[in-house]
Parts: structure tokens; C-alpha cells; sequence
């Protein structure tokens, strides 16, 4: 009788054999069953001889956000720190400098990934020994982008679900959870390659780290997945939804076990992951770069990271020296992608237009 690591080493190979050709090729062979850290040996080792980190992947936040905006009221430089979208030229050459650094892993962070979709496009086209990992809150089911994602291989899509149709839609409202499996439905029928992000609070913790959910994740097609604590600072109307310190020791803990014979890449990101500028100990390391890049080089951005928060606040203005007591909490960038990931989706479908005469986008309403 077939055992159950056989059986799910078969599940993750017939989730491969049912992606897209280029996906195959461009994604899982070089970045989900290779070493991405091989590919850009020569330039990681020109950034380690200046004296730099040589980060694992980069981290591209599209959109324009505040650190916590409940907590930015009334603060005069709310404006400059919330800065704006990043512009196509930004991307590209962000790509550019960080693959001639020996970076080949990107990830997309945005709340409107519709409004980037031939931005998203042609980097992977461009790019094609990069990988592309799109990140948001946002439950994404539109067909015609996905199919065009698949075709060019090497982007992944990162769903949201944190447990099932209870714990989901108490984190994200009503009827996230549906929104999940019609998003999975539709990645899964253009044949592009996904993964998972689960946010662990308090109140889903048995069902979002049990085996039967992972399992389930696996047999619907899933590649990859990812753990995250919930950070936010405060939730109106309910308690506190934030893990205490022994929910997250158990947290790593029950991770650690569930990778025991697992086939898929499982990261607890508040162990894994770690950012320029923090303690590297991660097996992760990214660097998180917004619109402040059109400022400077990618190498200058490193160098900047490396000093610390004060050297990088305000990202839309880099030369004020302000003093933000929020970037000196432990791990700032880390809250920032957590709150980003664990938003609510019960926002409407947004779109961007070009409302400058620089030609910046802003989100609007359809």
C-alpha cells in the first residue's frame, strides 16, 4: 500500500504535470524544485566584497501605504510617507539592477493587481530567468490575466485563506472564503503555478496549522505556502485577534512539524523571513523597495537599508530626517507586510488611470 509521503509526492506531481508548459519550464524547475541562489552567484558576490548583504529576493511594494494608518492620524508627514504607486519604469529597472546583483526572486506586493496586469506581463516576458510571486490581499478570478500569467511562466499568484469558511471570513468578511475558491478555480484552469498565505490569529490557530488543512491545500493544487502571525495594532468591534508570545512559540513549532514529509515549501515568515537592515538569520532574506528607488540605484537602496530605518523614512521624500517612532518598533517591515497581506477584501474591484501629468497611478473605482 501506497504511504502517505508517496502519496503526496504524487499530488504534487500531478499539480506540476497540470500547469502551463512555461510554467513548468520557467517556474518550477529552476525556482521550486532548483536553487535560485545559483543563478546569480557572480553578482551576490560583488555585492558581499562592497560589504553588502546580498538578499535572496526583492520585495516591491506597487502600491503607495502608511506603516499603520490608525495610528498616522494627525502626524505632518502622513503625505511624504505614504509616497506613491511605482511607475513601470521603476519596476524595469529595479529588475534590471537587482538580476546584474545576482537577485532572480521578486515579489509583487499590491492591493490591485488587475491595475498592474501588463506591467506584471511584461516583466515576466522580459525577465524569463526571474521569478515573479504576486502577493495581496485581493482574491484574483479574472480568467483573460491569469491565462496570460500561465503563458508566460515564470509569475506565481499567492492566495489567501486562513482556515476554512468560518476562520476566513471572520479575518477578511463575508465571503472571502468563497472568493478563495473561485480564485483557485480559475488559477488552477489557466494552468498557472500558486501558493498559499494562511494568517495565524488568535481564534483559527487549530484548523489554519492542522495537517488535514495542509493536505487539502495540496490535493487542490497548491506549490508553495506560507504562515504569517497577525500584527495589526487594534481591531474595532472584537478582541484582540493577535497571537501572545506562547501562541507564537507554538506557532514555529507546529510549522516545524508540518514540514515533516511534506513535499511543498512551507516558510514561517516571522522565523524564515527576515529584511536588510534586521537580524539575517532567516533562511530568507529580502529587500523591501518602494517608489524612493527613483531616487537612487538598487545598490544605494542596499546601502541605505543597512543603516537602519532612520536613513529610510519618508519614502517620498529620501532627504528629510524626520523622526518616526513607528519604524523604530522591532521588525517594522515585517508588520507592514503582514497588515498589507491580512487587509479586508470586501473592497470593490479597482482599477487604475492616469490622472498626472508625470503619469502616475491612482487607484478609482470602476
Amino acid at each position: 500500500m501506497m504511504n502517505k509521503l508517496d502519496q503526496r509526492d504524487g499530488i504534487l506531481s500531478r499539480s506540476i504535470n497540470a500547469l502551463h508548459p512555461s510554467a513548468r519550464l520557467r517556474f518550477v524547475a529552476p525556482f521550486l524544485l532548483g536553487s535560485p541562489r545559483r543563478l546569480g552567484r557572480k553578482g551576490r558576490r560583488s555585492l558581499r566584497e562592497q560589504g553588502l548583504p546580498a538578499p535572496d529576493g526583492i520585495l516591491l511594494t506597487l502600491d503607495p501605504v502608511l506603516l499603520a494608518e490608525e495610528r498616522c492620524g494627525g502626524c505632518s508627514a502622513v503625505a511624504r510617507c505614504c509616497g506613491v504607486s511605482m511607475a513601470y519604469d521603476e519596476l524595469n529597472r529595479v529588475v534590471f539592477e537587482g538580476r546584474f546583483s545576482g537577485v532572480h526572486l521578486y515579489f509583487l506586493l499590491t492591493r490591485y493587481p488587475l491595475s498592474y496586469h501588463e506591467e506584471i506581463l511584461d516583466l515576466g516576458l522580459r525577465y524569463q530567468d526571474c521569478a515573479f510571486i504576486l502577493l495581496g490581499p485581493t482574491a484574483i478570478v479574472e480568467a483573460d490575466f491569469l491565462q496570460d500569467l500561465a503563458g508566460a511562466g515564470n509569475i506565481a499568484v499567492t492566495l489567501n485563506v486562513d482556515g476554512y469558511a468560518l476562520e476566513t471570513d471572520s479575518l477578511r468578511g463575508a465571503g472571502s472564503y468563497a472568493r478563495f475558491r473561485r480564485s483557485r478555480e480559475a488559477v488552477r484552469q489557466a494552468g498557472a503555478p500558486f501558493g498559499f498565505a494562511a494568517c495565524c490569529y488568535n481564534g483559527n490557530l487549530p484548523s489554519v496549522l492542522s495537517r488535514g488543512f495542509l493536505d487539502q491545500l495540496m490535493a487542490d493544487g497548491a506549490l508553495f505556502g506560507a504562515y504569517y502571525p497577525y500584527l495589526a495594532a487594534r481591531t474595532a468591534g472584537i478582541g484582540s485577534l493577535r497571537l501572545g508570545r506562547e501562541q507564537l512559540a507554538g506557532m514555529t513549532e507546529k510549522v516545524r512539524q508540518l514540514r515533516k514529509g511534506c513535499p511543498l515549501p512551507l516558510i514561517d515568515a516571522q522565523r524564515d523571513v527576515s529584511f536588510v537592515g534586521k537580524s539575517s538569520r532567516g533562511g530568507l532574506l529580502l529587500h523591501r523597495v518602494n517608489s524612493a528607488i527613483r531616487y537612487m540605484t538598487v545598490v544605494e537602496s542596499l546601502e541605505r537599508a543597512v543603516l537602519g530605518p532612520v536613513s529610510c523614512l519618508y519614502p517620498g521624500d529620501p532627504e528629510s530626517r524626520g523622526d518616526c517612532p513607528l519604524l523604530h518598533e522591532q521588525d517594522w517591515q515585517k508588520r507592514l507586510l503582514y497588515e498589507i497581506l491580512a487587509a479586508d477584501q470586501r473592497l470593490e474591484p479597482l482599477s487604475f488611470s492616469d490622472s498626472s501629468n508625470e503619469g502616475q497611478w491612482v487607484p478609482v473605482a470602476l
